[in-house]
């Protein structure tokens, strides 16, 4: 009989998943008799102590590459063969693959649900988004954007800015993908959208291991208690899902302090989606200022990482391909739309109604992890290291963007989980350490860790269930497509077969426009993607469009305005049911369920229009669901003079 050392991974309160490195091998004697071992079982729990108070001190600044191993004298059989063994908790590769599936079938789930025996995909743009990809082979960056009339992206001319040219192209293989197997980009999509959640739940992992938070499963299984709309948002095929990816990236390589890939990631995030112009400077500059915010004797400004960030991000502005436009564009779409509109915009610019239901009905379970472990870390300490803080700033400065305007729901529960799994390293830290006791020896140590462990997953998934199920089901109500698709095939393939291309149609609605383009780019369109793209340099023809679609023709109305030099005229507006040929110079005009008013009057002006689809007689199909005018060629003594300016008094 003789003895050979065994090998046990040590288990800190910042690492518990540790790969063991056989890299030292300890010499031993060929007989150890329990005095030795006594001894040597002595000297490896004083190593243990000093190794966890060390990480514990020091947090995420100490990024050891090898642990080395921890010995146990225990004998075994002669014809054991002594060799070296590497064992792990869960095998990491195994871990992500297992992490993308799941989050993939999850989102699956939400966003496939049928409406009268159809999927389709949820959300207006998503048809947008789905169609310019579908033409990028076609039509390549397009420079101009004809399909929408009198929509105007820059301050003068009719100059095109694409900002999510690059999420286009990213989405192109899942819709040639899905054209060929399904004969349809809309199940690409889906996957596409899957997919680029997963890739989030991936990078939001990665860091949680790569920042030694305890239990990262359980901490990537409570992303199940995020707000519903949260998951709906990232429903819809918009570059939500991978401008969030890109932002963890972004969190990732200032964690891990990875200047290299910093600025890559900050370039590439600016081509991606044009937003990440305005994301990349706030996340950065949260992390700067975590940094001079860190204890004194520790900091350190960032100059390094900042200075990557600022040339990637640099070089990723100045090579995008609509950068001459940008600016323009940007101040139009975060100020004119987005935190000063000074019109009606799209639901997702406007802050929620009720502050009781937010903090209970849409992020209860979120703020019930969130409160009390930032309540118990400020209260027991210690004091927040730089990354803890970074990423307290990102989820306090996105929390207030949320309450400003919903769609940053998208955004900030994430940056909120994180941040709290971050801060509950300490909590975590002086719990394990308890559960690694010194009674009962190292096996009984292993035995308390392994129950405690299986008590506190059961506790997350009996929590999660709770707390998320009917979440779940409100999601994927949510989700379904609330188009009525096959009616709108069938209207837009007989305007196709019925008209002349680049005919241009009359909508009544300006988020119309994506569903239709997506069925029929053979026509134009009036307005469509924002309203302020046409309100900003055209108010007078936006005021004719609302008044007109809601059925108010004929109307005299007012108009303030102001010229060059700051003074403020009122300008007079005759609005007739004329106007839709002689201001839109509409050869078509399309009416749905939610405006028979307008379907009305152009049944009624013979001299304006024809009903040509679903049938000719107006008291036949008025309860369809779409219904195409045809307008008669336009005649030059219809028109005069509708618009007159005097000064304001």
């Amino acid at each position: 009989m003789s003895f050979q050392p065994d090998c046990f991974s040590e288990f800190t309160a910042v690492d518990q998943t540790v790969a063991i490195d056989h890299t030292r091998a300890l010499q031993l004697p060929a007989k150890c008799d329990a005095t030795e071992m006594d001894r040597l079982h002595r000297r490896d729990e004083a190593m243990t102590s000093a190794r966890y108070e060390k990480r514990l001190e020091s947090g995420m600044e100490e990024r050891t590459s090898e642990i080395n191993t921890v010995a146990i004298c225990r004998p075994v059989n002669d014809a054991a063969v002594a060799t070296p063994r590497r064992s792990q908790a869960l095998p990491t590769l195994l871990v992500y693959v297992a992490a993308f599936v799941a989050a993939f079938a999850v989102m699956m789930f939400f966003v496939s649900h049928p409406r009268d025996g159809v999927v389709g995909v949820p959300g207006n743009d998503s048809f947008y988004h789905l169609k310019m990809s579908e033409l990028l082979p076609e039509v390549g960056l397009v420079k101009t954007f004809p399909w929408l009339q009198f929509s105007y992206f820059r301050t003068e001319g009719d100059g095109f800015v694409s900002h999510h040219y690059g999420f286009h192209c990213l989405l192109y293989p899942f819709v040639a993908a899905s054209k060929y197997l399904t004969g349809d980009p809309l199940a690409g999509g889906r996957w596409a959208v899957s997919t680029f959640f997963a890739i989030t739940a991936c990078i939001y992992l990665l860091i949680l291991r790569k920042a030694k938070v305890p239990l990262a499963p359980l901490w990537l299984l409570l992303l199940l208690i995020l707000p519903h709309q949260f998951f709906m948002r990232h429903g819809y095929v918009r570059a939500i899902g991978p401008a969030l990816a890109m932002m963890m990236l972004l969190i990732y390589c200032l964690i891990r302090r990875r200047p290299l890939g910093l600025a890559v990631v900050a370039g590439l995030s600016n081509h991606l989606y044009l937003g990440a112009i305005m994301y990349t400077p706030v996340i950065v500059g949260a992390f700067a200022a975590a940094s001079l915010l860190d204890r004194r004797e520790t900091r350190k400004f960032p100059w390094l990482l900042v200075s990557a960030a600022v040339i990637g991000w640099g070089l990723g502005a100045v090579t995008y391909p609509y950068f001459d436009g940008m600016v323009e564009f940007l101040k139009l779409q975060v100020f004119g739309t987005g935190l000063s509109p000074d019109i009606a915009v799209g639901r997702e610019w406007k802050p929620y109604d009720g502050v009781w239901w937010f903090v209970t009905e849409l992020c209860g379970p979120l703020l019930l992890v969130m409160v009390p472990v930032t309540v118990a870390r400020f209260r027991l300490g210690p004091r927040l290291d730089v990354d803890e803080l970074f990423v307290l700033f990102l989820n306090l400065g996105f929390l207030v963007l949320t309450l400003k305007a919903r769609r940053f729901i998208e955004y900030w529960p994430m940056f909120s989980l994180l941040s709290v799994a971050l801060m509950s390293r300490p909590l975590f830290g002086e719990w394990w350490a308890a559960a690694q006791g010194k009674v009962g020896g190292v096996k009984a140590a292993h035995r308390q860790r392994l129950f405690v462990t299986m008590g506190l997953s059961i506790w997350v998934i009996v929590f999660v269930g709770v707390a998320g199920y009917p979440r779940w089901l409100s999601v994927r109500q949510s989700s379904v497509c609330k188009f009525d698709l096959p009616a709108i095939r069938a209207t837009m393939d007989f305007v196709k077969a019925n008209s002349q291309p680049e005919e241009v149609i009359f909508t009544t609605d300006w988020d119309d426009f994506p569903l239709f383009f997506y069925h029929n780019a053979k026509n134009y369109y009036v307005v469509g993607l924002d309203p302020k793209f046409t309100h900003e340099r055209r108010p007078d023809l936006w005021e004719r469009y609302v008044k007109l679609t809601r059925g108010r023709a004929p109307v005299t109305t007012t108009l303030k305005r102001e010229d060059d030099s700051g003074k403020t005229f009122v300008d007079k507006l005759d609005i007739k049911l004329a106007d839709i040929r002689s201001h839109f110079h509409a050869d078509l005009v399309i009416t749905d369920s939610d405006h028979t008013k307008l379907a009305r009057q152009l049944a009624r002006d013979k001299d304006l229009a024809t009903l040509i689809y679903p049938e000719t007689d107006y008291a036949k199909c008025r309860e369809a669901p779409f219904l195409v005018f045809r307008i008669h060629p336009f005649k030059s003594d219809l028109v005069s003079p509708e618009l007159t300016s005097q000064p304001a008094s």
